[in-house]
C-alpha cells in the first residue's frame, strides 16, 4: 500500500485536481491520498481569524474569496457547487463571526479555523475521483489521528491512532476505495481539532505510512524532487536521485524547501522510503529518501538568509562555569531560536547565530543576564552583526573531509567572497559557514559549480534532414542508437524537427511518429523552406540526398545563418564560384563526407593551409566501392565477380555503373581541388571515362573485356587503381603502382589520400581508412553535425 500526499499547488485549482486524478488512477497498487488545502487558503484562514479577533470586518472579504475559490473550482469540475462544501463554508462563517463578536481567538479556535482548508479540499478532490469512476471517500483525519493537545503544533499518539486507522482504512482498502484524507490536522481524545504545525500535511502522510505499514510514502510537489540548490539562485540545479533521512533533515534545517525534519520521523522509525515527485511532471526525475545515501560527499548547497551574529566576548570567560547554559536559558525565555553556535578553543568568545528579527531582544536579554559579569569585566562586551547568511553544504561524511574544508576556502578566495565564520558541528551531514548577505548568490553558485553539483548544460541540436534513402535512414538509426551517450557524455541532445524527401516532408511532432513507425511517407507536400526558416538557429540542415536541385535552398538557409552538413557532392562540384558561395556564407557549411566518408580529409588539409603550408599535389583513391572492387581484382579475382560481390554487400550505388563510370571520382577531385584553392578549367581536367554503359548488364556485355584488358596491361608494373591526381591539372585515370607502394597494401574498401605539402620535403601525409558502406558515410555526417556544437 502507498500513501500519496499532494501539496497545495498540486490541488490548487481544477486543472491541478484533474492532473492528480490522472496520477492516482494509473497507480495499480492500493493507495491512500492525503491532500493539503488549496494553495494560499491556509494563509487566508489565518488572516481571516486575525482580522476577526481584532474587530476588522475585512475578514468577510477574505471569507468571500475562500468561498469563491472553492465554488469556482467545483463549478469547473462538476458544473455546480457541492453541498458538503457549502455546509463547511457556513460553519466557518459562523465561527469567524463568533470570534469577531467575542474578540477572542484561542489556539484551540485558531486550529479549528485553519482546519477548514484541508476539510474543504478533501471533499472536492474525493468527489472528483467519484465523478470519474474511481471509488473514493473523503476522510477527516480527526476521526483517527489522535494527538497531544498542543493545538497549533500537535504530535501524534501512535498507539490509539493506529487502532482507529486500521479500523477505518481496512474496510475501505479491502473494498477497493481510494480514501482522500485531510492533511495537517488531527484531534485530541476529546475530539478538539488540532494542527500539526509547519509541514503538517507531509507529517500526516508519514504518520499514516507508519501506522498502516505503507510500502512507501510519495510526496507530490511542484518541483522534480529535492534539488542540489535553490533553482532561483542556481539555474543549473539538478534533482538529487537519492538521499538519506539524515541528509534531508540537514537540508530542511538549513533553509532548503524540502520536507520538515519532524515529518521524516515516522518514516525513519519504520524504515519506510519516501519519494518526492512533481505532480506536473510525474514521470520526470525525482528523489528517493531512505536509510541509505547514494555516496559520501556533498549533495547540495543551501542557505538561511537574514541572519545576525551575536557575540559574547571576554578574557574572563575562560573557566567561567555555566555560560552556555545561561545563554540558552535567555534564548528560551525570549523565544529565540539559536540556529548555530561557535565557541573559540580558548573559551573567550561564543558566537551565536539567530534570525535578524530576534537580535535586539536577544542582546537585551543577554545584557540583563550577564549584567554582573559585564560590570566585573569578566565579559568585555555583547555585540551583534547583521545582514549575514549561513551557507550549508549537505552530504554524508562531510565533517571528516579535511580536503573539503580547504577546498571551500580556495573557492571563496577564487570567487571573491569572504567566509566570516565556519562551523563544524556534531552532525556528520553538513558543513556550514557564514558570509555577508550580499554574497549569497555568488557563494552558492561558486560552490555548486566547483564541488561538482552542477548539471552539465545539455545543449540541444535540432536536425532537419533532407533525404531518407539508404544513408539518411542509417543516419537516423545511428543518432537514435547513441541518444543516451550524447546526453550523458557529451551533454548534447540531438532532436529531429523535420524530414524531407522529394515532394513531401514531415515536421514537428510528426517526425517522432514517422521514425518510431519507420514510415517515411509524409503528408505535407511541396518544399519545406517556409517551415525551416521558422526554426531556431540551433537547427542543423542535413543534406543526405543525391539531388542536384537542392543547392539554391541550402544557399538561402546558409545566408540566413543556418548551419548545413552535406554528403551530397553534386551541388558542391558544379564550379569553383558555387563552391565559394557555399563555403563563405553566414552559416557554417561542412562537407567532409563528400570526399572521404568518415575520414577527416578536408579538416586536415584546411588545418595545414591555415597554419601557412601549401598543398601542391594530391594522389587519392576516394571511393570505397572502387577500392573494394580493384583490391579484389589485384588479388586475382575477376572484375565481374568483384563487382557482383560489391553489389551483394551493398557497397555500390543503386545503379553500380554510377560507380564504374568514374563521375564520382571526378566530383570528389573537383571538391578537393577547390579546397586547396585550384580552379581548374575544362581544359585543365583530364577525365578518363571508364565506361559509357547505362546499366550493369550493358557494361558486362559491351565494356567488360576491354576494361579487363586495360587493367591487365597496367598491372604488369604492379597494382592498378582508379585515382584522382591533383597537381598542374586534375586527372581521373587508371594508374599502376609498384608492389612496394602504399597503394599495394590497401584492404578491400579502404580509401587512401596522399597529400603533398610544401614544408614536408616531398614526403606525403597519408590518410587511409574504410570508405565503403552506409554506416561509414552516416558516421561521417554525424561527425560533422557534432562538430557544430561549438557554434550553436
Amino acid at each position: 500500500m502507498l500513501v500519496l500526499k499532494f501539496g497545495g499547488t498540486s490541488v490548487g485549482n481544477a486543472k491541478a485536481i484533474k492532473q492528480v486524478y490522472e496520477i492516482v488512477k494509473n497507480i495499480p497498487e492500493s493507495k491512500i491520498v492525503v491532500v493539503s488545502a488549496m494553495s494560499g487558503i491556509t494563509d487566508s484562514l489565518i488572516k481571516a481569524g486575525n482580522l476577526a479577533v481584532s474587530g476588522n470586518e475585512g475578514f468577510k472579504d477574505v471569507l468571500d474569496a475562500i468561498r469563491k475559490k472553492h465554488n469556482d473550482t467545483s463549478v469547473e469540475l462538476f458544473g455546480g457547487t457541492l453541498e458538503s462544501v457549502n455546509e463547511l463554508l457556513s460553519e466557518l462563517e459562523q465561527i469567524l463571526f463568533a470570534v469577531f463578536k467575542l474578540r477572542e481567538l484561542s489556539d484551540k479556535a485558531n486550529a479549528l479555523i485553519q482546519s477548514f482548508g484541508e476539510r474543504l479540499n478533501a471533499r472536492v478532490v474525493s468527489k472528483y475521483f467519484q465523478s470519474m469512476g474511481l471509488k473514493s471517500a473523503p476522510i477527516d483525519a480527526t476521526t483517527f489521528l489522535i494527538t497531544t493537545p498542543d493545538f497549533l503544533d500537535a504530535n501524534p499518539m501512535y498507539e490509539e491512532s493506529k487502532k482507529r486507522a486500521e479500523k477505518i482504512f481496512g474496510r475501505y482498502l479491502r473494498e477497493g476505495f481510494t480514501p482522500v484524507v485531510t492533511g495537517y490536522i488531527g484531534a485530541t481524545f476529546d475530539s478538539s481539532i488540532t494542527t500539526l504545525g509547519r509541514g503538517g500535511s507531509d507529517f500526516s502522510a508519514t504518520i499514516l505510512g507508519r501506522i498502516l505499514d505503507a510500502r512507501e510514502v510519495w510526496i507530490y510537489t511542484d518541483v522534480n524532487g529535492v534539488l542540489t540548490a535553490d533553482p532561483k539562485i542556481v539555474h543549473d540545479a539538478k534533482t538529487i536521485e537519492k538521499l538519506s533521512y539524515a541528509e534531508v533533515r540537514e537540508l530542511s534545517y538549513f533553509g532548503a524547501k524540502v520536507m520538515h525534519s519532524k515529518s521524516l520521523i515516522p518514516a525513519m522509525e519504520k524504515h519506510i522510503p519516501i519519494r518526492v515527485l512533481n505532480t506536473f511532471d510525474p514521470n520526470g526525475p525525482h528523489t528517493l529518501i531512505s536509510d541509505e545515501t547514494a555516496f559520501l560527499g556533498p549533495k547540495a548547497v543551501t542557505s538561511i538568509k537574514d541572519i545576525a551574529l551575536v557575540s559574547v566576548e571576554g578574557k574572563g570567560m575562560q573557566g567561567l562555569k555555566g555560560v552556555s547554559k545561561r545563554i540558552f536559558d535567555v534564548a528560551s525565555k525570549e523565544n529565540v531560536n539559536i540556529i548555530m553556535i561557535a565557541q573559540s578553543s580558548s573559551e573567550q568568545t561564543v558566537d551565536l547565530f539567530v534570525k535578524d528579527s530576534d537580535v535586539d531582544i536577544f542582546v537585551k536579554g543577554l545584557e540583563k543576564e550577564f549584567e554582573r559579569e559585564l560590570q566585573l569585566e569578566l565579559i568585555d562586551k555583547i555585540s551583534s552583526k547583521r545582514n549575514l547568511s549561513i551557507i550549508s553544504i549537505v552530504g554524508d561524511g562531510l565533517n571528516n573531509d579535511e580536503a573539503l574544508h580547504k577546498e571551500i576556502f580556495r573557492i571563496s578566495y577564487g570567487y571573491g567572497f569572504k567566509i566570516l565564520s565556519i562551523v563544524q558541528g556534531s552532525s556528520e551531514n553538513s558543513l556550514s559557514f557564514v558570509v555577508k548577505r550580499g554574497d549569497v548568490s555568488k557563494s552558492i553558485n561558486a560552490l555548486h559549480s566547483e564541488l561538482g553539483l552542477a548539471k552539465p548544460n545539455t545543449k540541444t541540436i535540432n536536425i532537419f534532414q533532407f533525404g531518407v534513402g539508404s544513408v539518411g535512414k542509417e543516419l537516423i538509426k545511428l543518432i537514435k542508437e547513441n541518444e543516451f551517450h550524447f546526453e550523458k557524455d557529451l551533454h548534447l541532445r540531438l532532436r529531429y524537427v523535420g524530414l524531407a524527401r522529394s515532394g513531401s516532408f514531415a515536421k514537428g511532432d510528426e517526425v517522432d511518429a514517422h521514425i518510431l513507425n519507420w514510415d517515411f511517407n509524409f503528408k505535407n507536400t511541396g518544399l519545406p523552406l517556409n517551415y525551416i526558416i521558422t526554426l531556431p538557429k540551433n537547427t542543423v540542415i542535413v543534406d543526405v540526398t543525391n539531388s542536384d536541385t537542392i543547392g539554391m535552398d541550402l544557399l538561402e538557409l546558409l545566408s540566413l545563418g543556418y548551419n548545413v552538413v552535406t554528403s551530397n557532392k553534386k551541388n558542391l562540384a558544379t564550379d569553383y564560384q558555387t563552391f565559394k558561395k557555399f563555403t563563405t556564407e553566414k552559416g557554417k557549411f561542412l562537407f567532409e563526407t563528400t570526399v572521404g566518408a568518415s575520414l577527416p580529409i578536408i579538416k586536415v588539409i584546411r588545418d595545414f593551409i591555415n597554419s601557412g603550408d601549401e598543398v601542391y599535389k594530391i594522389v587519392a583513391l576516394p571511393s570505397g566501392t572502387l577500392s573494394f572492387i580493384f583490391t579484389l581484382v589485384n588479388r586475382g579475382a575477376s572484375l565481374k565477380d568483384s563487382i557482383l560481390k560489391a553489389v551483394e554487400l551493398g557497397y555500390t550505388e543503386p545503379n553500380p555503373v554510377d560507380d564504374l563510370v568514374g563521375m564520382d571520382l571526378l566530383r570528389k577531385g573537383k571538391i578537393l581541388s577547390y579546397v586547396i584553392g585550384k580552379d581548374f578549367k575544362e581544359n585543365d581536367i583530364e577525365f578518363e571515362c571508364f565506361t559509357k554503359a547505362k546499366t550493369l548488364d550493358e557494361f558486362f556485355e559491351d565494356d567488360l573485356l576491354n576494361f579487363e584488358k586495360r587493367i591487365k596491361e597496367l598491372s604488369k608494373n604492379g597494382v592498378v587503381y582508379p585515382v584522382v591526381e591533383i597537381e598542374d591539372k586534375l586527372r581521373i585515370r587508371l594508374k599502376s603502382f609498384p608492389k612496394d607502394s602504399t597503394f599495394a597494401t590497401l584492404k578491400e574498401g579502404e580509401n587512401i589520400f596522399e597529400i603533398y605539402l610544401k614544408n614536408f620535403s616531398g614526403i606525403p601525409i597519408t590518410i587511409r581508412g574504410l570508405g565503403a558502406g552506409l554506416r561509414i558515410t552516416a558516421e561521417g555526417v554525424l561527425q560533422d553535425i557534432l562538430s557544430l556544437e561549438a557554434y550553436i
